[in-house]
């Protein structure tokens, strides 16, 4: 970046945007799960990527476990140390169950990995992990957030 005293100029930032196809999926046991829809879109600039994606779901793979994940993120994530990559509220879900007491779906990126993982937390609670148990066959996610890369 350079300021000419009258204005910010961005010096040959590295830009790109394209298509990515998000998925959701468990953790511990990914499992299939079948879609009406999945569409994913960035734009990155520098070392910052915006991502905005739809997850609509017909169907849910008895067999996955473990915390509810967003897989297939079109950068690895930063891993620079004690600072969170990127993460933001989700805009709206669908048939997605929180435990009692919370009331707010937020999205984590992690660290070092092309995943974020669903995270519920509501006044007066701690944040925690959403388990795949809080997924149904007709769940749906819309979501915009940033994250950092390397």
């Amino acid at each position: 970046i350079e300021y000419d005293c009258t204005q910010f100029q961005i010096l040959n930032p590295a830009y790109d945007e394209g298509s990515w196809t998000p998925a959701l999926a468990g953790a511990s046991v990914a499992g299939t799960q079948t879609y009406s829809s999945r569409v994913g879109r960035y734009i990155r600039i520098g070392d910052l990527v915006t991502v905005f994606g739809t997850i609509v779901m017909t169907a849910k793979d008895a067999a996955t476990a473990g915390t509810a994940t967003i897989t297939g993120l079109p950068f690895t994530a930063s891993t620079v140390a004690s600072l969170e990559p990127g993460g933001a509220a989700v805009q709206d879900w669908e048939n997605i169950f929180l435990i009692a007491n919370y009331t707010c779906l937020g999205i984590a990126v992690a660290s070092g990995a092309a995943t974020a993982t669903l995270q519920q937390s509501g006044s007066g609670q701690p944040g925690l992990p959403l388990n795949t148990t809080g997924i149904i066959a007709t769940s749906a996610l819309f979501f915009t957030f940033q994250y950092r890369i390397n």
